[in-house]
């Protein structure tokens, strides 16, 4: 197989005799348990208060303690709908919420959703609501969407919602005269699915199967299906999405070290997957955060031996731009370390075993596709008369 920037050079060469795409459309769908198919997804905290605007008008079922928030969404001119919380029961845990679901500025003439499992011990207090619906406007008329909310409180020291998509769209769509099955998810849960960033862990999701690199990346200018690029288009309310040959598509060259084979990056481009060849990549100009690298080796026997990391969120961000090499400082050498304690004199104790990259990420080593065999510690003394060696096989 070729490697990614090779690839691109012959998108690029076949960009003017590739006809342009068409909108795709894609077909809704809400589920209790909606984040199934993509995986966790960050939501959105809503901080709920005891103020009340003096213009917003409640239902009298909330009851005179209500709690408000504010669900954030671009989709309506205020860039939010309001939430409320009551109680069904003076002392009990808040098992009701009223969002304006019509999306009017009022929560008035709404009606109570029930919570699943409401619980209240010690001043603490949680809730679930499931699949609520609102209708957000769209140019072709009102869109339906739908919510999962998750309430915590305690006391007056913090009372928030934890608000995820619980619907998405799906369909089949053509790229590249193939027939591939298609998810957009809202990860924000903001009601829009084409948001991308340049901290791609805040994108939307988007899911292609039979694409091979990502089983799901994230919405961006491009999306990669294969070892090539598309530019990526989609509804800000997720109906359709559009796949076309990318136009003046400018590369630049990251420099990688340390023997690593393959690595993926992100931004609002999208999250895309690499081959290194020669010790280098090739990527459209922008902004980057490294996702991950690989180094994969075999042994004497032919085993292979891989090395995955995981960089962390907080990693540096790198720039690609023209004419000037980026470099990446990363792969081998990885360090080995854990942690050590002395809880009583005479006593130590070592746990934590662990590798870690050169920049914080978290390293995991596989032999053959499997964990190898737990690491050991070595403990002697100056003069060599203690010299034990120990399994961390059980801690």
């Amino acid at each position: 197989m070729k490697g990614m920037a090779s690839s691109i050079l012959v998108v690029l060469s076949l960009t003017g005799m590739a006809p342009a795409q068409q909108e795709q459309w894609l077909g809704y769908r809400a589920s209790a348990d909606g984040e199934r198919v993509v995986g966790s997804t960050a939501g959105q905290t809503l901080e709920l208060s005891e103020q009340k605007p003096g213009d917003l008008a409640l239902p009298k079922s909330a009851g005179a303690d209500a709690l408000v928030a504010k669900w954030k969404t671009p989709m309506v001119p205020a860039g939010f709908l309001w939430v409320a919380l009551g109680r069904s029961a003076k002392r009990g845990a808040y098992d009701r919420l009223f969002i304006d679901s019509d999306a009017d500025g009022s929560l008035e003439d709404e009606s109570a959703v029930s919570a699943v499992d409401p619980r209240i011990y010690k001043g603490q207090q949680s809730a679930e609501f499931h699949l609520v619906k609102v209708l957000l406007p769209g140019q072709d008329g009102p869109t339906t969407f739908h919510l999962n909310l998750r309430v915590w409180i305690s006391g007056r020291v913090s009372r928030r919602i934890l608000a995820k998509a619980a619907g998405w769209y799906e369909g089949t769509v053509k790229i590249g005269g193939k027939k591939h099955s298609c998810v957009l998810f809202d990860s924000n849960a903001n009601g829009t699915f084409n948001d991308a960033f340049a901290e791609f862990q805040r994108s939307d999701r988007i899911k292609i199967d039979g694409a091979g690199g990502f089983a799901i990346g994230r919405v961006g200018k491009y999306v990669q299906v294969g070892d090539k690029l598309h530019a990526l288009e989609v509804a800000r309310d997720g109906s359709f999405v559009k796949f076309s040959p990318p136009k003046d598509l400018a590369l630049g060259t990251v420099r990688v070290s340390g023997g690593v084979g393959r690595l993926s990056a992100g931004g609002d481009k999208g999250l895309l997957l690499l081959r290194v060849e020669e010790g280098q990549v090739r990527l459209p100009i922008g902004e980057y955060r490294l996702n991950h690298w690989e180094i994969e080796r075999k042994d004497q026997s032919g085993r292979v031996w891989k090395l995955v990391a995981t960089a962390a969120t907080s990693a540096s961000t790198f720039h690609v731009v023209a004419g000037k090499p980026a470099v990446l400082d990363i792969g081998e050498p990885i360090v080995a370390s854990m942690s050590a304690s002395r809880p009583k004199p005479g006593i130590h104790g070592f746990a934590d075993p662990r590798l870690d990259g050169r920049s914080g990420e978290h390293v995991v080593l596989t032999r053959a596709g499997q964990m190898p065999p737990p690491p050991l510690v070595v403990i002697r003394n100056a003069d060599d008369s203690y010299n034990r060696h120990f399994s961390f096989e059980y801690g």
